[in-house]
């Protein structure tokens, strides 16, 4: 039986990244299913539309994780709460909910997420109009990516920096970030 619910769990990863939402779903609602397999149920709550279950989901888990036993588990409840916030339209709730997931991160160490992280804080700058703030971030995790030699990293957070450049109105700022970040992406 163990080894039938992690097939599904499996399965369920494979159908979220086919975009097959409701499949998914189907392989992560069970009674045993592991606070791994709820927060990707929570994900795959959040692609499919449904903020208010993911949300719900994401609650549970928290109350649930203690951050000095499941700290990178709990970062992950974080980071997807802060995505559910932002989809919804709240910024200042997923700035705290990607600020609560740097801190576990940056806490354990783990420079390849924490810069996700910084990138994400970006983006909440960048909606928020804060333009300064959000150059600060894409910087901060371009250098983390730089660190852990991430190149696809690196990219993303040169294209996110073009376009916060574009953000502001300044096309010729943006033009070398998106020229350099466009060949790696492709």
């Amino acid at each position: 039986a163990a080894g039938r619910l992690r097939l599904g769990s499996l399965q369920a990863r494979v159908h979220l990244v086919r975009g097959e939402h409701d499949a998914a779903l189907q392989n992560l609602q069970h009674p045993q299913a592991t606070p791994r397999e709820r927060l990707l149920l929570a994900t795959a709550c959040n692609l499919r539309g449904d903020a208010a279950r993911s949300e719900q989901l994401l609650a549970g888990l928290l109350e649930e994780l203690a951050a000095d036993q499941q700290p990178f588990l709990r970062a992950s409840v974080f980071l997807d709460l802060g995505h559910v916030h932002r989809r919804r339209g709240d910024l200042a709730a997923a700035e705290r909910a990607f600020t609560a997931a740097a801190e576990l991160l940056f806490g354990l160490g783990h420079v390849r997420q924490a810069a996700k992280v910084q990138q994400d804080l970006g983006v909440i700058a960048k909606d928020r109009g804060d333009h300064a703030e959000a150059v600060a971030r894409f910087r901060e995790a371009r250098t983390l990516f730089q660190h852990v030699g991430d190149q696809a990293g690196v990219a993303v957070v040169e294209a996110n920096l073009g376009i916060a450049a574009l953000a502001r109105g300044d096309a010729p700022a943006a033009r070398p970030w998106l020229m350099q970040a466009a060949p790696a992406l492709l």
